[in-house]
């Protein structure tokens, strides 16, 4: 019985550790100033030149603290793990602040990642991070200016923690939720105007045309909501078209859409007037005359 327990184990240890994956599989090197170049794609001017850049702003802002890292590739890990782990151990911020930064950026892989701490998260919004990477790093990396895109992202970074409100100000408005809104108010503009001139040529005539035409463009366009808003919309403008085309019909006014402000409002008479062609000759008086009674 204990041989077959033992058996068991070498069989189930073995795989146990094959299948398990360590904690840490990538090796944090150590931390070796704000700037650590592993993939080696800064010059040697730029890291001198960045290193006295970040140190002072370090020194100036209270200990706020941006690190920037490139390496060669995540080594399987995920650049959000893999940036957590190196801003746990280097401890990049001010333990009392947990105001750090990091920048890490793997270039094989193609990916980046602005890691904050928890007291630069104000003024670093995911939308401000986000703004960074997308208009100031990733189009210079896509050149493969790796020196210009990391530039550009450690000057606005510390522009953003420096002057958040200013910063802020500088992202670009939000355009898709304009065009979204505008496309359906045109849609829902266009379905009425249709709707509205079903029900104005059918007046009298099918007072459910507007209601109709209402439920199929609202099915085609909206929902079955849309649909029945429409269909409401449509059986009402009938309804009220309608009933002023046969008032006026009787009252023998105007019925045509012009002169009754497009079915609503009648503007003009149509009634006949008795008239002749004679016509004066333009004369004056001078007040001669006379008045009398009885």
């Amino acid at each position: 019985m204990i041989k077959k327990i033992l058996a068991t184990l070498f069989l189930v240890v073995p795989l146990l550790f094959a299948t398990s994956k360590p904690g840490h599989a990538y090796d944090v090197p150590k931390y070796d100033g704000p700037v650590n170049d592993h993939a080696q794609v800064l010059s040697d001017e730029l890291e001198i030149e960045l290193e006295a850049y970040l140190t002072k702003f370090a020194q100036e802002s209270n200990g706020a603290e941006l690190a920037i890292v490139t390496i060669k590739n995540l080594d399987g890990e995920s650049i959000e793990d893999l940036a957590q782990q190196f801003f746990d151990d280097w401890e990049i911020g001010k333990k009392e602040l947990d105001n750090g930064v990091l920048l890490l950026i793997s270039i094989d892989d193609r990916e980046m990642r602005i890691h904050t701490g928890y007291g630069v998260e104000a003024s670093l919004t995911d939308s401000v991070v986000g703004r960074i990477i997308r208009n100031d790093i990733a189009p210079e990396f896509k050149k493969y200016n790796y020196e210009a895109g990391v530039n550009k992202g450690a000057n606005n970074i510390i522009a953003a923690i420096q002057n958040p409100e200013q910063f802020a100000e500088k992202e670009k408005p939000v355009t898709e939720f304009f065009i979204f809104f505008l496309v359906i108010f045109l849609i829902t503009f266009g379905s009425g105007l249709m709707v509205y001139i079903a029900a104005f040529l059918g007046r009298s005539k099918s007072w459910w045309l507007g209601g109709l035409i209402g439920v199929v463009l609202g099915m085609i366009l909206a929902s079955i909501t849309g649909a029945i808003a429409f269909a409401i919309f449509g059986l009402i403008l009938d309804y009220i078209l309608s009933k002023n085309y046969k008032t006026w019909k009787l009252q023998k006014k105007a019925t045509s859409w012009g002169k009754t402000s497009g079915g609503f409002f009648p503007t003009s008479s149509s009634k006949s007037s008795s008239s002749s062609s004679f016509s004066f000759g333009g004369g004056s008086s001078g007040g001669g005359g006379a008045s009398g009674g009885w």
